[in-house]
């Protein structure tokens, strides 16, 4: 997810991230390329995220809404 479509959630990369130095020197640079880690509370906060959603993933299994997923 890029920063905009966070700042669109409201979410708030100032407390959710910090911008970090790039990892990999092997790859093309590009001055317009950010690197961000999350802080403690940004980790918190994906993981509430993920168990919601996770949660409404079985509500639209148990209601057939899914489909064949064998595929998935």
């Amino acid at each position: 997810m890029s920063t905009q479509n966070c700042w669109a959630r409201s979410w708030s990369p100032t407390s959710w991230s910090r911008r970090s130095p790039a990892r990999d020197s092997d790859e093309p640079h590009d001055a317009r390329r950010r690197y961000y880690r999350l802080t403690p509370l940004g980790r918190e906060a994906a993981s509430r995220e993920t168990a919601l959603l996770a949660r409404l993933v079985d509500v639209a299994a148990a209601a057939g809404l899914l489909g064949n997923r064998e595929s998935a």
